[in-house]
């Protein structure tokens, strides 16, 4: 591949740090047809972005998860 055509191949030109802030909720189901589920929800901000070359930045990151607790 061309790295003028393609940038994001060249490995100098991928990666960088970014540090986010995450606030999530965990529910537990305790009873009920549902025992032993887990509903979790996480969103997270970046505070600080610095990626390493032509890369998209973060606005923001949510997660939804299903669990099953054993």
């Amino acid at each position: 591949m061309n790295p003028r055509m393609v940038p994001t191949i060249v490995p100098e030109t991928r990666g960088g740090n970014r540090v986010d802030i995450p606030l999530g909720l965990n529910y537990h189901i305790p009873s009920g047809a549902l025992a032993g589920h887990r509903l979790a929800v996480e969103m997270a901000l970046p505070v600080v972005q610095d990626p390493s070359g032509p890369q998209l930045e973060t606005d923001w990151i949510l997660t939804a998860e299903w669990q099953t607790v054993f």
